[in-house]
């Protein structure tokens, strides 16, 4: 039986924050695939993309992807694995995925996740948008949104939904749904 856990979807739906708390709920392991990739080129992911593009960043992504894959399969025990949101950009990525565990695919309505990375405030190199402010933010999201959705249901075994729930619900669905 494989023990991965992939928790997939579009910036601010709360991967990353779920997935730690979910894992910590089910007493198993975590990791987020671009803390990972951090690690591993010794920069910010936004620095990496600036310097190299977003084509060098996505063969890293699916480069580190491949290895922590390869080196959780070895090990006998439950790891949730946060991951990024371009992440099904690669078809190779969405098979190593669907071959390797269960993927968990974290959803919102754009305007939910509009105010949710506005509030963040981190650096998110695919919104840079030229003036426009907010609106342009989300219609910056809702293209993403739309080109990625596919890839999305496509890779999943299931999507919750996480408009309306707290990090701490989200997590407990996740449980839920991995069965762990």
């Amino acid at each position: 039986m494989c023990n991965l856990i992939f928790v997939i979807g579009f910036m601010g739906t709360g991967k990353t924050a779920a997935g730690r708390e979910a894992a910590r709920l089910a007493g198993c392991f975590w990791s987020d695939l671009d803390q990972e990739i951090e690690e591993q080129i010794n920069m910010s992911i936004s620095e990496y993309m600036s310097a190299y593009g977003e084509e060098a960043f996505r063969d890293q992504e699916s480069e580190v992807l491949a290895g922590l894959i390869e080196l959780l399969k070895k090990q006998n025990h439950h790891h949730i694995i946060s991951c990024g949101g371009g992440v099904i950009l690669r078809w190779m990525n969405r098979k190593l995925m669907r071959e390797s565990g269960m993927v968990i695919r974290l959803t919102a309505d754009p305007s939910v996740i509009c105010q949710r990375v506005l509030q963040d405030n981190p650096v998110r190199p695919l919104l840079s948008v030229d003036g426009g402010g907010v609106k342009a933010v989300r219609e910056r999201i809702e293209a993403l949104m739309k080109k990625r959705e596919p890839l999305y249901e496509e890779t999943a075994d299931i999507t919750i939904r996480t408009d309306a729930l707290s990090t701490g619900e989200v997590a407990r669905a996740i449980v839920r749904a991995a069965g762990i």
